[in-house]
């Protein structure tokens, strides 16, 4: 299952922030609720797969969309073809336009 895991698009989301601890609990929860050992293990995993983008809702509200992986700068992943890509990432969006900045004429066509 933690390969599994690591394998998914969200994985590049989950990269580098620290949520190795956090997805190990999610695992061994996973584990536990397929299994039938402990029910209440079940709602808990729901929860966490909310907070780490692993259902189609949770990726809405985390604004993350799938892409491809080489494109985005995270094709050092094993077996990445695919990542989440989060709204923010400048490669893709671009830096927040800045609202009191001058706007450029248009050109206009003369003719």
């Amino acid at each position: 299952m933690w390969r599994r895991l690591w394998s998914t698009p969200q994985a590049a989301g989950w990269d580098g922030a620290g949520y190795d601890v956090a997805l190990a609990r999610y695992t061994r929860l996973a584990v536990l609720a397929e299994d039938g050992t402990r029910w209440s293990a079940a709602s808990e995993c729901r929860q966490l797969e909310d907070r780490f983008g692993l259902n189609p809702r949770s990726m809405l509200q985390l604004r993350w969309t799938i892409a491809d992986a080489a494109e985005h700068g995270v094709a050092h992943l094993p077996n990445r073809t695919l990542a989440v890509v989060p709204p923010s990432t400048p490669d893709r969006w671009g830096p927040p336009a800045d609202p009191d900045a001058e706007q450029p004429e248009e050109a206009t066509n003369v003719g």
